[in-house]
């Protein structure tokens, strides 16, 4: 029994020690993925968004360590037409903080296939797709982020949804970003989509069977032990 629980002790305290130095404040990190996260975040075409402009800024104010990125939107009309006549521009900004953003979710991930006892082979590409398929996941936030902050600024004129899909968006949107779980279960759930084979579930199914018929046999052994002990004694 001790034999099979070393490899969880091992795989526990190789993920704690693997999460807590890659989500320790080194100097730069914190600025060099909000840069990538910027970078990236730049990819996610505006246009998806008929007649909106994204943009994404450093943020910088004193005594600030949190929010690194400004998300900057607006009516792309309206941004034409103030460049021409120099009139006023609704503009919506909001701050973010790409370490919350994105920036966990991805060293939560890493940590776990870091510390997942499986060939390097396996591991590389579980490590490649992985990250494919988390910065899919931070990127569909950061679209989600943009289309609530369209839809609920009326001011901006760009989109008005009907109330079904106000309401569709409205739940995704809560889901997402209220419930924090989610930065925690989605990265869990892509590590084990992207590491574990049909072969390791079923050896894990093996195991347990056996587990469960040794304690039986134990039990039926200590039942007769008793029961022999009772006999003795009448």
């Amino acid at each position: 029994m001790r034999g099979r629980a070393k490899p969880i002790v091992v795989f526990i305290f190789t993920f704690g020690v693997v999460y807590v130095l890659l989500i320790l404040p080194w100097p730069g990190l914190n600025e060099a993925y909000a840069k990538f996260f910027r970078a990236s975040g730049e990819l996610i075409p505006g246009s998806f968004v008929p007649g909106g402009v994204v943009e994404l800024k450093p943020f910088h104010e004193a005594g600030e360590t949190i929010f690194t990125t400004k998300l900057i939107l607006t009516n792309r009309q309206m941004l034409e037409a103030a460049q021409q006549t120099g009139s006023m521009v609704a503009i919506r900004q909001s701050k973010i903080s790409s370490r919350d953003f994105g920036y966990l979710p991805t060293a939560l991930f890493i940590a776990l296939i870091l510390a997942t006892p499986v060939t390097r082979a396996r591991r590389g590409w579980a490590l490649l797709w992985g990250l494919i398929l988390t910065n899919g996941f931070i990127a569909f936030k950061l679209a989600l982020e943009i289309l609530w902050q369209f839809n609920e600024n009326t001011q901006l004129e760009v989109m008005v949804l009907s109330r079904f899909w106000h309401d569709a968006l409205f739940h995704v949107y809560q889901f997402i970003f209220l419930n924090l779980e989610t930065t925690i279960v989605v990265p869990v759930f892509i590590w084990i989509v992207v590491t574990f084979r049909r072969d390791d579930w079923m050896m894990l199914v093996a195991k347990t069977g056996s587990l469960k018929s040794t304690s039986e046999v134990r039990d039926k052994t200590k039942s007769g032990k008793k029961k022999s002990k009772v006999t003795g004694t009448t």
